[in-house]
């Protein structure tokens, strides 16, 4: 890729580009949109998601954003639909509704509340955006819209919150995440 056209895209992109080590896995379940694992975007959410997985923590909460962790949580992400009640939202959204939202795939783990998020990308992949364990208002939000993943801030934010109709195409696709 040309300098110019690599200084062009945004740090969320660049993250989505090929981990030129090798490191990016893959989800491919029968039947299912193929998942993507870039390891950039895996390393960007260690410290902050990292807890979430069960990885070692340091005096902040956080986990360490060093190669070990962030192939930790890459390998618990690439577990997650082996799970026994893992739910596939196919075709969803991540915050729907509000203006940050987009089309994605949405794994979700009943039992420990855990959530994987896949953005959809412009070329109609799935990649892996965010992760975290959801709180009491957001798992409900979730089941009731039957996949629509909206965070707290934005539930507690009612007006910023449109009524998501799975039916609907959705016309926002924007995400800096």
């Amino acid at each position: 890729m040309p300098q110019a056209e690599y200084s062009a895209l945004t740090k969320a992109e660049k993250r989505q580009l090929p981990d030129p080590m090798g490191r990016d896995r893959f989800i491919e379940e029968v039947g299912r949109p193929r998942l993507t694992l870039r390891y950039n975007q895996v390393e960007y959410k260690t410290p902050k998601h990292g807890p979430d997985h069960n990885l070692p923590v340091n005096n902040k909460g956080k986990s360490d954003k060093i190669q070990e962790n962030a192939l930790a949580l890459r390998d618990s992400l690439l577990k997650m639909p082996n799970r026994s009640n893992i739910i596939w939202f196919e075709h969803e959204q991540y915050q729907g509704g509000t203006p940050q939202g987009s089309d994605s795939v949405n794994l979700y783990d009943p039992d420990t509340n855990l959530i994987a998020v896949y953005a959809k990308q412009p070329d109609g992949t799935y990649s892996f955006l965010t992760t975290c364990v959801l709180r009491p208002a957001e798992a409900d939000h979730l089941k009731k819209s039957g996949g629509n993943f909206l965070t707290q801030k934005m539930l507690d934010q009612k007006t910023a919150v449109t009524e998501y109709n799975p039916n609907q195409d959705s016309k926002n696709t924007n995400n800096e995440q």
